[in-house]
């Protein structure tokens, strides 16, 4: 509730003074509804946004739906899916964006299987080319954030934090 009133004043004000603003509500963790790593009673978020009266205060709906790779498309296709279907029955017809994407490649990123990067630039391969229902998709993050390799957060990138592509990064562009 306290989300949704700070929602509403900010598309107001921020629809006062350039119409065409697009404003992205939410970046919701996980699909919003039930990937499983949301935190402490955000599961079904998403319904209680709208219960909140969120509807019309926002241009688009972002979520941040990290997956292991090796969950494949079909596993965040069902997740995104299922995103739709509430967005779909509370009458929301705006577009869903994933507002962050990715995976780490630091060894046991929250205790997941290691990927390589070769390995990233699959996902994002299949992320970007074979993933429905959104209209925007951002990668988390183009560039690592440091250079400590057992820091999950660290390895993000597309390219290190000295600028050198990773290994697979021809996949990606």
């Amino acid at each position: 509730v306290e989300y949704v009133d700070y929602l509403k004043a900010a598309y107001n004000a921020a629809k006062s003074v350039d119409p065409k603003a697009v404003i992205i509500a939410a970046g919701l963790s996980g699909n919003g509804i039930d990937m499983g790593f949301e935190p402490e009673g955000s599961t079904q978020f998403l319904q209680r946004f709208y219960d909140a009266g969120a509807l019309g205060y926002y241009d688009a709906l972002s979520v941040h739906p990290y997956l292991h790779p090796s969950q494949g498309i079909a596993g965040l296709q069902y997740h995104i899916d299922a995103t739709q279907a509430v967005m779909t029955a509370n009458n929301d017809s705006s577009p869903l964006w994933l507002g962050e994407i990715g995976w780490s490649t630091t060894e046991d990123a929250w205790g997941q299987p290691t990927v390589s990067s070769s390995e990233v630039f699959d996902w994002a391969a299949l992320i970007y080319g074979q993933l429905t229902g959104v209209e925007g998709v951002f990668w988390y993050n183009f560039i690592d954030k440091g250079d400590e390799p057992n820091n999950a957060d660290h390895n993000f990138g597309l390219i290190d934090v000295d600028l050198v592509p990773k290994a697979g990064f021809d996949k990606y562009i």
